[in-house]
């Protein structure tokens, strides 16, 4: 490339000559010849990237388009120079006459348009269709998918396409006249939003709508400011709502940093030529115009200018530049024609959008926010999703859909497109968003579900919204609700905000399994999720389990003290008792109660209760037949088991109730509608439009104003400098990020391993997997007779069951002994094969953090593991790989990973995870990459995009508390 060549000529001209040509008298000329043929290369090279730029058909596929040898001169050169840089002149005086003849060429960039030369030939191709339809149906979204396939097999121009021996100038009028063909004479697509309020009398006032009634009085090209970067979306939706109508995918551009001069001019263009193709009623709207970088800025009204001396506004519609900070270049250069223009009130909008869902969704369109995390928000969706496939047949309807904080719109269109469900269905997808997202998610989202349409110009690829589609929409809650506030078009969704309520308890579970759709095997390597719900056993036995506790059926000094008692003959619970049950036993000082706490809870107490009821020592009846003496062993080691599961389960990292989160609730709309302003005024009142967007330096405004401000600048305020900072800081960063004083806050009250009890109670199983006996293990080494009295100690230890145990003096041999009893099973069954690992000292700290952690392993729970470096996380991790012998596999993030590539981890590991008893998985420094919201989907939820984590896959996660 050109860049290595200049390194080149930078290197030669600071080598020392070679003694072989040391005193040669043609030396300088030489060097003067080498120094020319390098710049002439690198001109080349720039000439050739250019015509890469501007789409040009011949320098589209990587082909070598250039060698020069040795012996040619640099005359040679200089000609193979001038040529291609009269190639180049000649191309953009083609593409500038093409796009100015054929209108509906504007509607794809240089890259789009290849692509489309490139594909239209071969469109008898399956592939190759289903990849040109979507791009397409942007020129026109009710387009007949067989009517637009036939006319192209048809149309000469196809001929001239597959034409090698066409020129490429051919190839760009060939493709023009075709679209022309496809589109010129097909009726304008309007999505009207009919009786919304305000009445349309209140919209006359709309000075949007006066200029394009009374186009004589001057220019209809207008700017407005949002009050917030984050209210643009609001902004647009406000402008578009007045004129009752959605808007649609031609006519809006809502920019990001990466939004180039070419797409902008593109719109430009369709917005000159606008009446002359019958597009007099488009409102062209270029919006985010902040994001927008200072030399795109400059193009753009370099770009407006040069169109209004071309062609003026005779056949032009109307134009609008939204931005979300005012002092932008392009604001100021355009600052005559700036409009105060408000945002509709919120239950406009709301009403605006609910309809847009009615009426063109055609399905459900839904937010669901809560009052605190693990409050419900999936479990809600993936009852809806249920009761949508219970519609058709059971079918797999559910397409997840995560937005992260790398996710960016190529990211997004590709994760639609792979929708791994049967085509002939509605798909239920369920867009999940992060917790830290990208500045430019509530675009995306707006475009989405409003517009109907998401466009990747750089891979060619279009997502199109089906009618029929279901998309519910997961708000995550964050500390002081700052995603969600940042969210303002998601929040005007219709939305269901879910509360900590007896009511909302499911005494169900969902379960997802991966189903292959035959149909769409042939284009698709990805399986469906079907969801289905069972019963939630453990939540039922544990609600059992502590409403016996609380009437004392197992303690023998109460009245209600039951030696029958079993949970397979008790009486079923009403929901509201179980969640009074839960919420009294799962109650903290560090965070509320939480369906996800309850899950958690239930999940692995039920697994020791389950354990328990099948131990000879939990039959009361047989105790007290064999020694009375026991009759209370079953009412304490509940207890214990209790205390354990609560330690297991509760979060241990603070959770506090920042920020105000009844905001995200729906509000109640009022009996009457207040009568919405028009809020459309000019800055100044009484000015009229100028009849010219830019003036020579030298001329004043025929109405006393200033100069041309095409290079006026005005000096910001340092309370706008700050803002900017702040907006500039979001745009880089992303959205919901909190500062680390906060996290500080939070972490410093995180309760530390060496201050918490930490019990640990769990069973001895043999080889079949049956019960032999209990441990229970603390730091504290009174806990044990806090909960069991010396006397029945003493009777546990006539019968050989001695749970008062120094767990200071156990042996290396008799903890790994120990972890092969806790499994049992075919681990105790082939624990006399296994090496044991003998690099590692066994301590009791350490040996009640292995059993800990193996406990959360075996029965599901999330394992992370936090300390400095060098405090052993690794090396504990590698002993309980090789104790219970599961092969590890270990990635070590970085902060230069990608999702891509931990997605590519895990899918190695998952297929080669039957090669031992399973696979561990360690995540090492999680906190290291810019992928926590992956990592979240992955540790807590165990499934990453469509996909579940097999069981046999066992997860630790390590982070270093300096990162947080």
């Amino acid at each position: 490339n050109y860049e290595s060549l200049a390194e080149l000529r930078r290197q030669l001209l600071m080598t020392d000559v070679p003694a072989e040509l040391d005193g040669a008298s043609n030396l300088p000329a030489m060097l003067e010849e080498l120094v020319n043929k390098l710049q002439l290369l690198e001109e080349y090279g720039r000439c050739t990237m250019e015509l890469f730029t501007l789409g040009h058909f011949a320098y589209f596929s990587g082909q070598v388009v250039l060698s020069v040898s040795p012996q040619q001169t640099a005359a040679e050169a200089e000609q193979s120079l001038q040529a291609l840089q009269q190639k180049l002149n000649d191309w953009q005086v083609a593409v500038d006459s093409a796009r100015g003849e054929h209108y509906f060429l504007n509607y794809f960039t240089v890259h789009e348009l290849c692509f489309l030369v490139k594909s239209l030939p071969r469109i008898n191709e399956p592939a190759q269709w289903d990849a040109v339809w979507p791009l397409l149906r942007v020129v026109d979204l009710a387009a007949d998918y067989t009517g637009i396939h036939g006319k192209i097999r048809e149309h000469p121009g196809s001929e001239v396409l597959a034409d090698e021996g066409s020129s490429e100038v051919a190839k760009l009028n060939a493709l023009g006249t075709l679209l022309g063909a496809l589109f010129s004479s097909v009726p304008l697509v309007v999505r009207p939003l009919e009786g919304l309020r305000p009445a349309r009398q209140q919209l006359q006032g709309d000075l949007l709508i006066r200029s394009m009634q009374n186009r004589e009085r001057g220019v209809p090209v207008f700017v407005c400011c949002a009050d917030e970067a984050s209210k643009v979306t609001e902004l647009v939706l406000s402008i578009y709502a007045r004129r009752e109508r959605v808007p649609e995918g031609e006519e809006l551009l809502l920019c990001s940093s990466h939004t180039t001069v070419e797409q902008i001019e593109l719109l430009l263009r369709r917005f000159f030529f606008a009446r002359a193709h019958g597009r007099e009623e488009r409102l062209f709207c270029v919006g985010n115009v902040h994001l927008l970088p200072y030399v795109v800025q400059c193009g753009t009204v370099e770009a407006l200018q040069h169109f209004e001396e071309m062609f003026g506004f005779a056949q032009a519609s109307a134009l609008v530049f939204v931005s979300g900070q005012d002092n932008q270049m392009l604001t100021n250069a355009l600052s005559r024609h700036n409009l105060a223009i408000s945002v509709l009130p919120q239950e406009n909008l709301m009403e605006a959008v609910r309809k847009i869902g009615e009426k063109y969704h055609g399905r459900q369109l839904e937010a669901v926010a809560g009052q605190l995390n693990g409050v419900g928000k999936t479990h809600h969706i993936y009852r809806r999703v249920c009761e949508a496939q219970a519609e058709h047949g059971d079918q797999p309807m559910m397409h997840h859909v995560e937005i992260r904080e790398t996710t960016d719109i190529s990211a997004l269109v590709q994760a639609l497109l792979n929708d791994p469900t049967d085509p002939a269905l509605p798909t239920a997808i369920h867009i999940d968003l992060a917790h830290i997202l990208p500045s430019h998610v509530d675009t995306l989202m707006f475009e989405l579900l409003v517009v109907g349409m998401l466009r990747d110009t750089q891979h060619n690829a279009v997502y199109h919204r089906r009618q029929k589609d279901f998309f519910m929409v997961e708000i995550p809650h964050t500390p002081f609700e700052l995603t969600a506030n940042s969210l303002s078009f998601c929040l005007l969704l219709p939305r269901t905000f879910l509360r900590m309520v007896p009511e909302r308890l499911d005494a169900e579970m969902p379960a997802l399994s991966n189903h292959w759709v035959p149909s769409i095997v042939h284009r698709s390597a990805r399986p469906a999720t079907l969801v289905t719900f069972r019963d939630n056993r453990d939540m039922m036995l544990i609600g059992k389990t502590l409403f016996a506790m609380r009437q004392e059926a197992f303690n023998p000094k109460s009245p209600n003290f039951n030696v029958a008692w079993t949970a397979a003959a008790a009486p079923m619970i009403d929901t509201a008792t179980l969640y009074d049950l839960l919420a009294e036993v799962t109650a903290s000082e560090h965070s509320p109660p939480s369906f996800l706490v309850f899950a958690n809870f239930t999940k692995f107490l039920g697994a020791l209760v389950e354990a328990a009821e099948g131990w000879n020592m939990m039959n009361l009846q047989l105790l007290q037949n064999f020694d009375p003496g026991l009759k209370s062993f079953k009412h304490c080691l509940f207890r214990i088991l209790v205390e354990t599961a609560r330690d297991f389960a509760l979060r241990q990292v603070p959770k506090r109730m920042e920020g105000n989160v009844d905001a995200l609730a729906p509000p109640v709309l009022p009996p009457a509608l207040e009568r919405a302003r028009s809020g459309l005024h000019r800055a100044m009142s009484g000015a009229l439009p100028i009849p010219g967007l830019f003036r020579e330096s030298s001329d004043t405004s025929a109405f006393g104003g200033p100069p041309s401000l095409l290079r006026q600048r005005s000096r910001m305020s340092s309370s706008t400098d700050v803002h900017a900072e702040a907006e500039a800081l979001v745009e880089s960063t992303g959205v919901g990020r909190i500062g680390a004083t906060q996290y500080l806050e939070r972490f410093d009250k995180m309760p530390s391993w060496e201050t918490c009890t930490n019990p640990v109670a769990n069973f001895k199983k043999n080889e079949q997997g049956r019960v032999t006996g209990c441990n229970i293990m603390s730091l504290s080494r009174d806990f044990l007779s806090h909960h069991i009295d010396k006397k029945l100690q003493d009777s546990l230890n006539m019968n050989d069951l001695k749970l008062q145990r120094d767990w200071s003096k156990v042996t290396h041999a008799e903890a790994v002994a120990l972890v092969h009893q806790i499994e049992g099973g075919e681990l105790l069954s082939n624990s006399g094969r296994l090496a044991i690992p003998t690099d590692y000292v066994v301590t009791v700290d350490n040996l009640l953090k292995l059993i800990s952690i193996q406990q959360r392993l075996r029965y599901g729970l999330p394992v992370v593991l936090m300390g400095e470096t060098g405090c052993g996380k690794t090396a504990l991790v590698r002993f309980l790989a090789r104790t219970l012998d599961l092969k590890l596999h270990t990635l070590d993030v970085h902060g230069g990973i990608t999702d891509e590539a931990i997605i590519e981890f895990l899918e190695g590991v998952i297929s080669t995870r039957f090669e031992q008893r399973g696979a561990l998985v360690f995540f090492d420094e999680i906190n290291a990459a810019n992928c926590m919201a992956l990592f979240k989907t992955i540790i807590i939820d165990r499934v990453y995009g469509n996909k579940q984590i097999p069981p046999e896959i066992r997860i630790i996660s390590c982070c270093n508390p300096y990162r947080l």
